[in-house]
């Protein structure tokens, strides 16, 4: 191989600038170019979706753990899990690879909690998406909510940060917004996170996967994986570090998304059998 093809389903709510880093990284580590490409209209893909790694168009990509779970769940899974999954600075991450759905308003709004919304303006990025989307439909289905009934309308907004911008300019109410783009806003844009009062933090939550693509050659999705979680010690990693607060990647299996399966296949997302093909392919090729 002298080229890996990526993708990332995940920019702009995490910068494309995390994305490029790291594929600037894993291709110094894996010896070889590394070509990235975004796709900014969904979360990853799920049904109906064009899927470029069934296709052969792509070997590894980071998309939202939902389309990570339906493409497993397919007769024919197109990805297979990278053993190695982000770990952010969020205090209560405590170092796992987990992150959260953090419910916000404007600090002038009225709304003190998330029930406080029904029948208003609910934002979402776009309907692939876990925090911004799904960890909602959970949260009030697991209420015993009606979750169709709840908000008086939904609009989307197409990312995290127009998300906040609606809200800003009252546009709509509240919004879930993924707990590292609120993070990293803080961290770049404090006067316009200032404007942003979070309700309720829904999670943790799996970390959004690292996937590859079943086309590729065992010996290579092995050395990629190997090459994923030894990133954090190359000295340019220390950029990613003080710009988004990625602190390594750590170990990651399949069941780590188990639950949230489970979760999606009560809301009719997903089949009801928890798959386990993926975990299969991932403990052959990483035995350790």
């Amino acid at each position: 191989m002298q080229r890996l093809r990526a993708i990332t389903y995940l920019s702009p709510g995490l910068p494309l600038g995390l994305f490029q880093g790291l594929s600037g990284l894993l291709g110094d580590f894996l010896g070889l170019e590394v070509e990235l490409l975004s796709e900014t209209s969904i979360s990853g893909p799920m049904e109906g979706d064009h899927d470029p790694f069934l296709a052969g168009e792509v070997d590894l990509g980071f998309v939202c753990s939902p389309s990570y779970l339906y493409l497993c769940s397919k007769d024919e899974p197109s990805v297979t899990l990278a053993p190695a999954g982000f770990a952010f600075d969020h205090p209560s991450a405590e170092g796992r690879p987990v992150y959260f759905a953090d419910v916000v308003v404007s600090q002038a709004s009225e709304v003190r909690r998330i029930e406080d919304v029904r029948g208003g303006r609910w934002g979402f990025n776009d309907r692939c998406s876990l925090s911004g989307h799904f960890a909602i439909q959970q949260f009030l289905q697991e209420a015993g909510e009606e979750v169709e009934a709840f908000f008086g309308s939904e609009v989307h907004t197409g990312c995290h940060q127009e998300s906040v911008l609606a809200i800003l300019e009252g546009r709509i109410e509240a919004a879930s917004v993924d707990s590292t783009t609120l993070a990293i806003l803080r961290r770049h844009d404090p006067e316009v996170a200032a404007g942003l009062r979070v309700i309720h933090s829904l999670g943790p939550f799996p970390i959004q996967p690292i996937v590859l693509s079943r086309h590729l050659d065992p010996a290579w999705s092995h050395a990629i994986g190997a090459a994923l979680q030894q990133l954090h010690l190359a000295p340019r990693f220390e950029d990613l570090r003080c710009a988004y607060g990625l602190t390594e990647l750590v170990p990651i299996q399949h069941a780590n998304y188990a639950e949230e399966h489970a979760a999606l296949s009560s809301l009719g997302q997903l089949p009801p059998v928890v798959d386990t093909a993926c975990e299969s392919v991932v403990r052959s090729l990483y035995p350790g």
